[in-house]
């Protein structure tokens, strides 16, 4: 093999390694999401990412959607803190459904491209195929999970108290997901 390919090939493992980076990462704690199936058969909430109040120095609070409604989003953060934001407020809200398990992907994606060293000539073609193919693949995957700023009937899908906070329910005796 040439020189020529051999130095495309590690332009294209630079490029893989600056396209990494691009992946979606949230606020929320490694324990706190589980697999799309796993989070189907959860009583919690998905977390959320708010920020509110005044757009220069905006509030933030980050922790399990309890309840949406069209005027005021109800966030328990891992402290137990009950929180109330009145929606008009908020700036940006990130919602992280469930783990996209993307990391998988980038692991392939790179087994993949490290195969290509036994393809010989055909090396400077294989190599670009998986490094951009699977750079796509993982990119994608990681943003699945993740809503920002979305309608109230998706806040509701993923809110522990989907039809909103039950009257009656003690604030105060509400608990976070215990994290393993």
């Amino acid at each position: 093999m040439n020189a020529d390919a051999y130095r495309l090939g590690i332009a294209l493992g630079l490029g893989l390694l600056l396209v990494g980076p691009g992946c979606v990462s949230t606020s929320a704690p490694d324990a706190w999401t589980a697999s799309s199936e796993a989070m189907q058969r959860t009583t919690y909430g998905s977390w959320v990412d708010v920020r509110y109040g005044d757009p220069t120095a905006p509030d933030t609070v980050r922790g399990e959607l309890i309840a949406a409604t069209a005027d005021s989003l109800f966030v328990l953060p891992l402290d137990g803190s009950f929180r109330a934001v009145a929606r008009p407020t908020v700036n940006v809200l990130e919602l992280t459904a469930y783990d996209a398990n993307w990391g998988i992907l980038a692991f392939w994606t790179t087994l993949g491209a490290l195969s290509t060293a036994s393809h010989g000539l055909l090396l400077p073609l294989s190599f670009p195929v998986w490094v951009i193919g699977g750079s796509a693949a993982a990119s994608v995957q990681s943003r699945r999970p993740v809503f920002t700023n979305p309608p109230l009937e998706t806040l509701r899908r993923f809110a522990r108290f989907p039809q909103g906070l039950p009257p009656g329910v003690p604030r105060n005796r509400l608990r976070p997901k215990p994290l393993r």
